[in-house]
C-alpha cells in the first residue's frame, strides 16, 4: 500500500472516531457533588464525605450503633446527630478493620456506606475469630496509637469489668480509640488478676495478649466481703455512764464523777450560803426571826390616846406588828407621829422582846430603843407616837 493511501486511511478515522485521539481529560482535583439521589451509583468514588450533614450518613450511623461500633462512653446527641464527628469516624475505622471494607479518612465510598447498611457485617460485641497458628493476628500496639483494633480492647475491658484502678479500686475512663493511661492501667489490672503475663517494658499491648483479652469471656466478680457480726444494741445512757473516767488521777465510772461532782456543788453552796448570809440570820441558824421567836402567850394592853383608854388582848404566836400600814394593832391612824411600820413585839425564847423601826423612835419607860431590840417586863409602859400602851403578861 503506497504512503498516499495509508495517510488517507488515517485521516478517515480520525474524522469517523475523533475521540479516540482526544487526550484524556484529567480528574477532577474537587470533591465531585453527589446527587443524592444516585446512592447506587457505584461509579462514584464516595458516596459520603466529611463536611457531609445527610439522612444517609444518619442511616449509617444507627447501623453502627446497632451493631454496638460506637464507643460504650459515646454521647447519645453524638450518635443520633448526622454529623460526622470523631466518634463517627472510629466507628467507621473500627467497623472497616473487622469486615475487610474499604477506609479512607475522607469519606466513605458506596460499596463501603452499601455493605455498613444493608450488608452482613460483624457485631462488634462478637468475640473475634482467632487467626490460624503461625499468623500474626494482631499488630502490636503502642502508647498513644489509636485504631478501631483500641477501641475493640477498650469495650472488652469493659464489658469484663476490668475497667478499674487495682490500687485504689476506681473506674478508668478510656479516652475512645486512643490507648492512654488509663487503658493502660486497666490493662495492668487485667493481667495482675487473670495472673498471665502483662504489658512489657516498653508498654506496648503484644499480640498475644490481645488475643487472650479478646477471646476471654468470664466477668471480674468482685470479692464478697467477710459477714460481719452485727454489734450488740447498748443503751447509750447506760453505755455513758458505765464508761470509766479519770479523776483527780482515781479511775471510776462516770456516774461516780457525777456524784463526786453534784456533792462538792452542794457542800459550795452551803458555804457560800454561810457566809454571804445576814448576821441575825446566822445567829437563828438561817431562820426568820418570826420563825425562831416562839413562845405564844396572851397579851394585855391599855392603850391611851387624846384622854381615852382602850383595853387590847391579843396571843402572840410569831410577832405582834404595830404601825400606821401595817398589822391588826387597834391605834389611832390619825397619829401622824407613828411610822407606817413603827415597831414590832414578839417572844425571843421565854423572853418578850420589842424593835424599833421607826423615824421618831419607841421608847420603853420613858427610855429610847437606841439598840434596836429591847426586853419587855410585865408593868413596862410603851410609847410609840402620841400613843401610850402599859403591857401586862
Amino acid at each position: 500500500m503506497s504512503k498516499r493511501y495509508l495517510a488517507a486511511l488515517v485521516l478517515m478515522l480520525i474524522l469517523v472516531f475523533p475521540h479516540a485521539f482526544a487526550a484524556p481529560t484529567p480528574e477532577p482535583t474537587t470533591v465531585p457533588t453527589v446527587d443524592p439521589n444516585a446512592w447506587t451509583d457505584s461509579s462514584l468514588k464516595f458516596v459520603l464525605f466529611q463536611t457531609d450533614e445527610t439522612k444517609e450518613l444518619f442511616r449509617m450511623k444507627s447501623r453502627l450503633s446497632d451493631m454496638h461500633y460506637f464507643y460504650s462512653n459515646t454521647p447519645e446527641d453524638s450518635i443520633k446527630n448526622d454529623f460526622f464527628d470523631r466518634y463517627t469516624l472510629m466507628a467507621i475505622e473500627q467497623c472497616c478493620e473487622r469486615n475487610g471494607l474499604e477506609y479512607r479518612e475522607n469519606g466513605v465510598c458506596v460499596d463501603t456506606f452499601n455493605a455498613i447498611v444493608s450488608g452482613n457485617i460483624v457485631d462488634a460485641a462478637a468475640t473475634p475469630t482467632p487467626a490460624p497458628s503461625g499468623a500474626a493476628a494482631f499488630r502490636t500496639i503502642y502508647p498513644m496509637n489509636e485504631g478501631g483494633d483500641v477501641t475493640a480492647l477498650q469495650q472488652q475491658l469493659m464489658k469484663l469489668g476490668y475497667a478499674f484502678d487495682l490500687n485504689t479500686g476506681e473506674s478508668v475512663v478510656f479516652q475512645p480509640g486512643v490507648y492512654d493511661e488509663k487503658m493502660m492501667t486497666a490493662l495492668q489490672t487485667y493481667s495482675s488478676l487473670k495472673r498471665i503475663e502483662g504489658l512489657p517494658e516498653n508498654q506496648s499491648i503484644t499480640p498475644e495478649l490481645q488475643t487472650i483479652l479478646l477471646n476471654d469471656s468470664e466477668a471480674y466478680v468482685p470479692p464478697t466481703p467477710a459477714p460481719t457480726e452485727a454489734p450488740e444494741k447498748v443503751n447509750k445512757l447506760v453505755a455513758y455512764f458505765t464508761a470509766p473516767t479519770t479523776l483527780f488521777s482515781i479511775q471510776m465510772p462516770t456516774w461516780g464523777v457525777w456524784l463526786v461532782s453534784i456533792g462538792l456543788i452542794v457542800l459550795l453552796t452551803l458555804v457560800l450560803l454561810y457566809f454571804f448570809m445576814p448576821s441575825n440570820d446566822k445567829k437563828n441558824n438561817g431562820k426568820k426571826p418570826s420563825q425562831k421567836r416562839g413562845k405564844a402567850g396572851k397579851i394585855s394592853f391599855v392603850i391611851e390616846y387624846n384622854g381615852k383608854k382602850t383595853e387590847y388582848r391579843c396571843d402572840i404566836d410569831h410577832t405582834l406588828k404595830i404601825g400606821r400600814n401595817i398589822g391588826d394593832f387597834p391605834i389611832d391612824t390619825d397619829d401622824l407621829a407613828l411610822s407606817g411600820k413603827h415597831c414590832e413585839i414578839y417572844y425571843s425564847g421565854k423572853t418578850l422582846m420589842i424593835r424599833d423601826y421607826s423615824t421618831n423612835g419607841t421608847f420603853v419607860n420613858n427610855k429610847p430603843c437606841n439598840s434596836g431590840e429591847y426586853a419587855l417586863h410585865s408593868g413596862d409602859t410603851i410609847k410609840i407616837g402620841n400613843h401610850t400602851l402599859t403591857i401586862m403578861f
